[in-house]
């Protein structure tokens, strides 16, 4: 696992030295952004399975909010409102009981681009769990599990992360201690994975990979991207569309060229494909990279790094995510139990500070509704789900 640290003086005079690089803008001061407006915690008017929070995601049709809670081997369902934004519980599902498997340490969700399937990695499990969604109802249906060892998968020790391709060909999940990758194919009608094949770092040449914590797939689903922090870096890999099959394309990763990565936590595409961001959990920071649309390689732009410039709440930066429409950024910054917020230039990609709010204990995922309206954290030492509106 990731360890949080703080930046040394060295890699601190590194990092101002490269902020003296940069056009800096000027923070509005007095500016807001969220507005708290709701919260489920464990224990709490019925609320359960949220134990140890660690992800939470928001359904396409913004529905409904679904959570992943290691401590309890669960993951819960919620009926969002989508005046508000505010949570009801609706469901939640546990490792072991009425047949569902692979959810031991539940740490990370992703749905489907159509909706109907809900894809989690449960680390201790070494599995991948499938669930369908109905619609019109969010409810969840356990339908398989796919673990280490069986059928020939591989890849899977210590599940971190999952991704799907844009089309919803293909899965994507990274095996923090396995320091790879596996590949499945979806059926679209079933949910159902096929193992299609797993890379490894220091195999076929694939470097940089070593503790793999997040993957991101461009919007055109030509590249995907990997946090690893052992390695401080993220690696740019080219997708096959048709088969699934992954080619190295680059690696950015912490030194003199590129800052703010270590402990390299998550990565996040904006919608315009033009930019990726990354977290450096033990830099405390978050970086900007450009994209090159053509090739999917990374030139470094800009780094935000808590303390300075005015930047408050990145201690322990964690999960990153954009809003759909482009115009705003949020950290979960761990170690200050905030959520931080940014705008964002569409132009140049660059970041501007504009709040931190309370996410929580530990603060350590940051989910944006599909209409942009609300921001939800998880806090996984309160074991809490937070709602914030954001303004307009």
């Amino acid at each position: 696992m990731a360890t949080c640290r703080r930046p040394s003086s060295p890699r601190l005079a590194q990092i101002v030295a490269a902020l003296a690089l940069v056009i800096i803008t000027p923070l509005a001061t007095g500016a807001t952004m969220l507005e708290p407006v709701d919260s489920q915690e464990q224990g709490k008017n019925g609320v359960t399975g949220l134990s140890g929070v660690l992800a939470v995601i928001v359904s396409s049709d913004g529905r409904d909010v679904y959570t992943a809670a290691p401590n309890a081997d669960a993951i819960a369902a919620f009926h969002r409102d989508p005046a508000t934004g505010a949570l009801t519980q609706t469901q939640v599902i546990k490792n072991g009981a009425d047949g569902v498997g692979g959810l031991g340490f539940a740490c990370a969700l992703a749905l489907s681009p159509d909706g109907n399937h809900l894809y989690v990695a449960g680390a201790t499990d070494n599995a991948v769990a499938v669930f369908t969604r109905d619609p019109n109802t969010g409810l969840l249906t356990f339908v398989e599990a796919q673990k280490e060892g069986v059928a020939g998968v591989d890849g899977l020790k210590f599940a971190r992360s999952v991704a799907i391709s844009p089309d919803g060909g293909f899965v994507y999940v990274a095996g923090q201690t396995d320091d790879a990758v596996a590949i499945f194919k979806r059926n679209g009608l079933t949910g159902w994975l096929k193992f299609v094949e797993v890379i490894r770092e220091g195999v076929d040449g694939v470097t940089g990979i070593g503790g793999p914590l997040e993957l991101a797939i461009s919007p055109d689903g030509a590249n995907l991207y990997l946090a690893a922090g052992d390695r401080a870096a993220v690696a740019v890999f080219k997708r096959d569309g048709a088969t699934g099959p992954l080619r190295q394309a680059d690696l950015e990763q912490e030194g003199a060229q590129d800052f703010g990565l270590a402990g390299a936590h998550s990565v996040a595409v904006s919608p315009d494909g033009g930019y990726v961001y990354a977290t450096g959990l033990g830099d405390n920071a978050v970086t900007t990279f450009t994209r090159n649309k053509r090739t999917g390689t990374l030139t470094f732009s800009d780094v935000l790094v808590q303390g300075l410039e005015g930047v408050d709440g990145l201690t322990g930066a964690g999960w990153v995510a954009v809003s759909p429409d482009g115009t705003k950024a949020f950290v979960a910054g761990t170690q200050d139990n905030a959520v931080v917020a940014f705008t964002r230039d569409q132009t140049t990609g660059a970041l501007h500070y504009v709040e931190k709010q309370n996410g929580g204990a530990f603060a350590r995922s940051v989910a944006v509704s599909p209409d942009g309206r609300n921001v939800y954290s998880a806090g996984a030492s309160s074991n809490a789900v937070y709602v914030f509106r954001v303004a307009d």
